[in-house]
């Protein structure tokens, strides 16, 4: 992770570039609760949820210490998800911005 943190800030600092940052908590899937469904599963993946988001909040703090002092231009998010759908969460919620300045030209 450090050298993401490090490429990142560098990045940033040499080209004046804002950075949208983004740290992806993943959650344990338990498959054999799936099938079992009812309130007790749904708080397991409730628990499972919060554990993944405070795991992505923990690195951005590694983040936020480094590019804090730099003076860099940055926003940062936290997510969490499963393994499998971590790309389209990714897409879905990490950079609405972006999409919108470049859904009219193309290019996403």
């Amino acid at each position: 992770m450090r050298a993401a943190v490090d490429g990142s800030i560098s990045f940033a600092l040499s080209t004046g570039a804002h950075l949208d940052v983004v740290a992806i908590g993943y959650e344990r899937t338990i498959a054999p609760l799936v099938a079992l469904g009812g309130a007790t599963v749904t708080s397991v993946f409730e628990v499972e949820q919060e554990r993944a988001l405070e795991r992505a909040k923990a690195a951005l703090c590694v983040f936020d210490l480094q590019a804090r002092n730099t003076g860099i231009s940055y926003v940062s998010r936290a997510l969490s998800a499963v393994p499998a759908d971590a790309p389209d969460h990714l897409r879905e919620r990490a950079s609405p911005r972006y999409e919108h300045r470049h859904a009219t030209s193309g290019r996403l």
